[in-house]
């Protein structure tokens, strides 16, 4: 990939089984799209955006085309989806200034795509919106005790609620969830894992 690349490239599968890798580089972003089962990824034409490397996170959306998420050089949180044409476009103001974190989930029956970030005190922030539709923007709400440094990663559980796992200052690892049957996206106090 190249010496001005992103370290933290990230790759996804998309809705047909297909390999999605996603990096940055000094003048843009980079995709590589696999487009048949067990062939090499394709470079595709660099896109311009202004990028902070080790900020990417992707997600497939309903529809099974990939979602990339990134902060720009301004500390806003934006999204590039080219199967869908939607050019690198900014959502909003990023809470911290960490890698984000995404996965889709249930809220009140909805499919919606959740974003996590560690906020500036060092609690876990959380922007909602219903998948695949980026004209709603985004709106943080933190939630949970202040962890410190925080490495998170979300996920779907089983019954379509909201995981959330981190490891925190000292190596320990936590965990909240949805709470199941409450409105809204409302987690559980962290808990120890291990």
């Amino acid at each position: 990939m190249g010496s001005k690349t992103d370290p933290s490239p990230v790759a996804v599968t998309n809705g047909s089984g297909l390999v999605e890798l996603y990096s940055s580089h000094a003048k843009g972003l980079v995709r590589y799209v696999q487009r048949e089962a067990g062939a090499k990824p394709d470079r595709e034409e660099l896109v311009p955006a202004s990028v902070t490397m080790g900020s990417l996170a992707a997600v497939t959306g309903p529809s099974g085309h990939v979602t990339l998420f990134y902060l720009d050089q301004e500390g806003q949180v934006a999204a590039w989806s080219p199967e869908r044409s939607l050019a690198p476009t900014p959502l909003g103001k990023a809470v911290g200034t960490g890698r984000l974190s995404v996965t889709r989930c249930l809220i009140d029956g909805f499919d919606c795509t959740v974003l996590a970030q560690q906020s500036g005190d060092g609690r876990l922030a959380l922007a909602a919106y219903p998948s695949e539709q980026e004209a709603e923007g985004l709106s943080w709400s933190e939630t949970g005790e202040r962890q410190g440094n925080l490495a998170t990663v979300l996920t779907r559980s089983l019954d379509g609620g909201l995981v959330a796992m981190a490891v925190a200052d000292g190596g320990v690892p936590v965990a909240t969830r949805q709470k199941v049957g409450a409105q809204g996206l409302l987690l559980e106090g962290w808990r120890s894992i291990g």
